[in-house]
């Protein structure tokens, strides 16, 4: 968010495009506003990996041989593919 207000700020919008990880409201009102500065954002899933992460531990518990490495797929949000920011935006606001 700060390197996004730093550039619309200085009034180098045009010359300088921000990239993030968060997806939050706020940021992903800055994906659909007209400033074109914030281009994508990464976005984790804290559900996903609390449910991953207990189901590892269950297994764990258990005395089942479990993965070091888990991933959990985030999600992706540019400002090219404005439907998908709206759902996302909509998701957030019903929570």
């Amino acid at each position: 968010m700060g390197a996004q207000l730093a550039v619309k700020n200085s009034g180098l919008a045009d010359k300088v495009k921000v990239f993030g990880t968060d997806a939050s409201k706020q940021q992903v009102s800055m994906l659909l506003a007209d400033d074109d500065v914030l281009q994508a954002v990464t976005g984790q899933q804290p559900f996903g990996m609390g449910q991953e992460a207990v189901e590892v531990a269950l297994k764990a518990i258990k005395g089942s041989l479990v993965e070091k490495v888990i991933t959990v797929p985030g999600i992706q949000l540019t400002r090219d593919k404005p439907d998908d920011i709206k759902r996302h935006k909509a998701k957030l606001e019903a929570k």
